[in-house]
């Protein structure tokens, strides 16, 4: 998964993603992808890169849809249940694709 910041039409590169090598980026991104990310590395801060992430390599329909299903799925994988009441939260979710 190669770092791309400048996705046609994207917006400028956020801040965050400015302060963090291409490396670290694509490495936390993997890691969360391969579901091999420490779970207490698995913080807001490490969402909003990985949302970040998918919005400058994606589409915002696909990139939500792809972040929204790898938590999910990531949450499973570290044992975290996803409830109504704990884990997965849909409107955080969009809320830091649209950050």
């Amino acid at each position: 998964m190669p770092f791309v910041g400048n996705r046609k039409g994207a917006k400028d590169v956020h801040p965050l993603m400015e302060r963090m090598s291409a490396t670290a980026i694509n490495s936390l991104v993997s890691q969360f992808s391969y579901k091999s990310l420490p779970k207490e590395e698995w913080t807001h801060e490490a969402q909003l890169i990985v949302s970040l992430w998918h919005n400058s390599n994606d589409d915002f329909d696909t990139a939500l849809e792809m972040v929204k299903s790898k938590i999910k799925a990531y949450n499973e994988s570290v044992g975290i249940p996803n409830t109504k009441t704990s884990a997965y939260h849909e409107t955080r979710t969009i809320f830091w694709m649209i950050v």
